[in-house]
């Protein structure tokens, strides 16, 4: 299915079958929409059928003839603008999330040293009732994505009805999970309902064990398995002091298994891997740097790779730099700006990785709580990075956001 939905600037376009969006100007977005809405029967002038089919590659609706000729009939969902207060700021903030992270489980059947959320076989699922809740809420103020979060989250007992009951409210789950053990039902369920499934791997093989506690060979079978169901199988790699040299390595191994993509993840000292290493501004802006690069290269043309956002600050300069990799598309810090985060008591959070609530969606709509004090008093402290010594006078200030407003996790050239 195709969504369109309204914003300040324009709007966004989201094909929920690959999570690929877009983000149109109002011009852009009138034009998308109107010629979606006419059914491809539009005659339009060169130009115009261009932007179209850029716009449609974007978002990997391939073969645009056949949609064209309604053999492939796409569904089109049109979301409404979700009412916002509309205050001045110099970086975007949307009318309202287009991704909810959720913890739907605590409970994990690993006990690895750097979880962030301390996660044990003694953890506690989400209520039913107040997982309905949260969904509900997600599709009112139209949420597109979904990230399934945990612990093992697919530990948690009802957790195919759960994916179900995403996608019928028009969201697209996507999770990772570590793998242990993965079963056919869940893995063929996951490729039915999920965008993405990621699995983690802080290492490969002896160092994959020594972290993971289970045998390298069945995090294989599992890949494997995910591929096998349809799922498109993307690796999520924490990168901390202990594994930033080793990060080459794990890419060439992981690059075997023909992967739909790589993310990288700054590691965050939070939860049970608070003092488990030290985080990427401990070492030489220069080194990891080069590593990066070095990873990029490795992936060219093999696979996609992407970075979460806390990275931004340490890699947009080598974005510039680097013909193949657009830094215009390198973005600071999502959280309250078109993401949050919920704990499975339903508590508001900007992000996983912080555990102060500015809401909780049993007292509140997630409208209010978007919209409110407590979530502007977060955004604030982007205001604060963009204005300190550091960042002034940098011409990449509103990309980045002065990185991490929580933590130090990355350096760039400027300290």
């Amino acid at each position: 299915m195709l969504v369109l939905r309204t914003e300040k600037f324009g709007g966004i376009a989201f094909n929920d079958e690959n999570a690929a969006q877009i983000s149109l100007d109002k011009d852009g977005f009138f034009l998308f929409k109107e010629y979606i809405k006419e059914d491809y029967k539009r005659r339009l002038s060169l130009p115009k059928r261009k932007f179209i089919k850029n716009v449609l590659e974007i978002l990997d609706i391939k073969d645009i003839s056949e949609i064209k000729q309604n053999r492939n009939p796409l569904k089109v969902k049109i979301i409404k603008e979700v009412k916002t207060k509309n205050k001045r700021r110099h970086f975007e903030v949307l009318n309202s999330p287009t991704l909810a992270d959720i913890q739907i489980t605590t409970k994990c059947n690993l006990h690895c040293p750097h979880c962030y959320a301390s996660s044990s076989l003694n953890g506690g699922n989400i209520a039913w009732e107040d997982l309905i809740l949260a969904l509900d809420s997600f599709s009112d103020a139209g949420v597109f994505q979904l990230a399934l979060g945990g612990g093992e989250p697919t530990l948690h007992p009802k957790f195919i009805q759960i994916l179900k009951a995403a996608r019928e409210r028009g969201i697209t789950p996507n999770l990772t999970t570590n793998g242990k053990d993965l079963t056919s039902e869940i893995a063929e369920a996951m490729g039915r309902y999920c965008g993405a499934v990621a699995l983690s791997a802080e290492g490969v093989e002896e160092d994959f064990e020594r972290r993971r506690h289970f045998k390298w060979e069945k995090f294989c079978q599992s890949a494997k398995l995910l591929k096998k169901h349809g799922n498109k199988l993307v690796f999520q790699i924490t990168a901390s002091c202990g594994n930033i040299e080793k990060l080459p390595r794990i890419i060439d191994c992981l690059l075997g298994f023909e992967s739909y993509g790589l993310i990288l993840l700054a590691y965050k000292p939070v939860g049970r891997g608070k003092f488990f290493d030290d985080v990427l501004t401990v070492r030489e802006n220069s080194l990891v740097k080069n590593i990066i690069k070095e990873c990029l290269d490795k992936v060219e043309n093999k696979t996609k790779i992407g970075f979460d956002c806390c990275f931004a600050k340490g890699i947009i300069e080598l974005a510039k730099e680097t013909f193949s990799f657009n830094f215009e598309v390198v973005e600071g810090c999502s959280a309250l700006r078109n993401s949050l985060a919920v704990t499975k008591d339903l508590d508001v959070v900007p992000c996983s990785f912080i555990n102060h609530a500015v809401g909780n969606l049993k007292q509140e709509s997630l409208e209010r709580i978007w919209n409110g004090e407590k979530s502007e008093k977060f955004r604030k402290k982007f205001c604060e990075n963009i204005k300190s010594a550091m960042c002034e006078n940098c011409l990449l200030k509103y990309q980045c956001l002065g990185g991490c407003p929580e933590f130090d996790l990355i350096k760039c050239s400027k300290g």
